[in-house]
Formats: structure tokens, sequence, C-alpha cells
């Protein structure tokens, strides 16, 4: 799992998305922080679970172009942010 602190990033959409989300917020939290800030938010639950710490639930909600070309994915497991991912 990777935490992202002290990001240098230019582009401040970024930057405010990434000082937002914060790891164990629920599924609505990251929602609605992304939503405000995202041209194209996708979310999707998997079935069946592929995240090893999901026993119940497993979401991803993925923002594309927030930095250009790069997304922001956001793993919850049962309802709590667990990976933040930028790629």
């Amino acid at each position: 799992m990777f935490i992202f602190t002290n990001l240098s990033v230019k582009n401040k959409s970024l930057d405010l998305a990434m000082s937002s989300i914060k790891l164990g917020d629920n599924f609505h939290q990251v929602e609605t922080l992304l939503r405000a800030k995202c041209p194209d938010l996708i979310k999707e639950t998997i079935d069946p679970l592929r995240f090893p710490l999901a026993k119940i639930q497993e979401q991803h909600i993925t923002c594309h172009g927030l930095i250009g070309d790069g997304d922001i994915a956001v793993t919850l497991a049962d309802n709590k942010a667990l990976n933040i991912r930028i790629k």
C-alpha cells in the first residue's frame, strides 16, 4: 500500500485531490471529493473480489484526465479507501 505525502506537483487539481483523499475514507467521501474536480469519473464494483484486504466488497473509483492523460485510482475494500494510485 502506498501513501503519498509531501507531493511536489505543479498541477493544482492533482494537489487538491490528493490532499483531500485520505486512506480510510468511505466510498461516498471519495466520490464526492473526486466528482467536484474530475472531468471523467468511473465507478465499479469488483466481483469476485481481487483485493486481498476486501472481505465483503471491493470498489474502484478512477478519475481520468485530472492530470493531463493521467489517472487517479482509489481502491476501496469494505467501504474504506485502502489504496490510492496515480497512473
